[in-house]
Formats: C-alpha cells, structure tokens, sequence
C-alpha cells in the first residue's frame, strides 16, 4: 500500500508543478481577454445570484462523472494543454481580480473515455489513500486535507500554504476527484495570486471562492471521512478554517 501511495503522490506533485507553470504564465491575464469557451457553457439570466463570485448558470462539465463546476464570474477558458503520455487536459481560466484579491483558477482532467491512461500511478480507494498519506505523506509545504465521498468516487480536498519564496501563490486549495471505477480523475485548482501576504481574511476569500464553484458537486454533501493536518503540527495555520 505505501509504495503504490508514494507513486500516487509523486504523480500529483508533478501535475502540481506543471500546472505551477502555467499559472506564472497565466496569471496576469485578467477578465476580459479574447478567449476560447471549449467546456464551458453560459446562459443569460436576470435573476439575483445567491453567489458572491460564481456565476451558476456558466459551468465547466466533468463528462466521466456528469457533474458541474461553477465558474468564477466573466471566467472562460484561456489555453489548454494535453500531457501526450497520459491525456490528461489542463485548462487554464487565467486569473480574476477582486477589490482586494486576485485568483487563478485551472482545471486538470483525466478521462478514460478520452483516452486518459493512469500508467504514472493508479487509482486508489479512498481508506488507502488517506489512511497512506496520513502516515505516509512527505510535504515540504502546510497542508490541509478532506476526504468525502464513497470507497471508490471520492473528493479529497487538499489546502495548502506554500513555503517557496518564489511560489507564484501562497495559499492553494484542490479539489482531487477519484472516479476509481470508472477511472477518471478531475484536479480543480483554485490559486490567490494577490496580495503576496495574504492575511486569515485573504484565505476566506478564496476559500468562499471554492466553496460556491463546488456548490454543485455530490461530493460536497457527503460526510467527512477524515480530515488532518500534514505535518501534524501545523494544523493551527488552518484556524481559518473553524
């Protein structure tokens, strides 16, 4: 268990890194550029939003599990790119600007009916996973995770403050999704680009921020399977949490 663990966590990091990239690229494009809208779909309504950032009739469909992630409001697809070994997609939406944050968003998916392959690491059951990465897991950030969900389709939410000088941003919140069954495998990627030093207020923001764009998802209305802190000691840098 812990070596097929380790290769998952090894197969994260390295989309982490990638999509890192392409955030430093993306992340001075603010609301309002030309863009492509492939995956996402927008419909023109009158009616008050009960959202403060998204806009919920513009989602981006998740075709392996038929659920919906809402998009920030004026966001659209900027770029994609296509890992040719394994066919995983990211997207990048570029970045939104509020009075006193500024975001990223991308959305990484992996789809066996898209020719997604998991050869870097297989699926595993949500136990193993969590249980593996509890007593496992080696970070050199502040992490916070959530695991909901069934055995085999399962959300596991990772927090995560950076430690890197040089990080684009400084606090980062994913939404991993298991589809083990089906093998599928969905990364929505939520980033705070500013301020440099965000404060427990900056934090909440983004965190509102995700919250509404997976307002829709069956995942959020599933109980808590396990919750911790990695490395344990640091669980009091997620008091904003409470």
């Amino acid at each position: 268990m812990g070596k097929r663990v380790r290769v998952w966590i090894m197969r994260v990091i390295a989309i982490v890194i990638v999509v890192f990239m392409v955030v430093e690229l993306g992340a001075n494009i603010f609301t309002g550029n030309s863009s492509s809208n492939q995956k996402t779909t927008e419909k023109t309504t009158t009616k008050t939003s009960k959202y403060t950032y998204v806009n919920e009739s513009s989602v981006f469909h998740l075709d392996g599990i038929d659920q919906d992630v809402l998009l920030p409001k004026g966001m659209t697809v900027q770029s994609k790119n296509e890992d040719q070994n394994t066919h995983a997609i990211t997207y990048n939406f570029g970045a939104v600007k509020y009075d006193n944050f500024s975001a990223s968003i991308l959305i990484t998916t992996k789809e066996s009916g898209k020719n997604g392959t998991f050869a870097d690491g297989e699926l595993v059951s949500m136990d193993t996973l969590a249980n593996g990465l509890k007593e496992n897991g080696e970070y050199s950030n502040w992490n916070y995770l959530i695991f909901r969900g069934d055995t085999n389709n399962y959300l596991e939410q990772v927090q995560t403050i950076h430690q890197e000088k040089d990080a684009t941003a400084k606090y980062e919140i994913d939404y991993n999704i298991y589809d083990v069954d089906g093998k599928n495998y969905y990364m929505i990627s939520l980033f705070l680009v500013t301020p440099e030093n965000p404060d427990k207020t900056d934090l909440l923001h983004l965190d509102k921020m995700g919250k509404e764009m997976m307002a829709k998802m069956s995942y959020m209305k599933k109980d808590i399977f396990m919750e911790y802190a990695l490395p344990e000691d640091k669980a009091d840098q997620f008091n904003h949490l409470k």
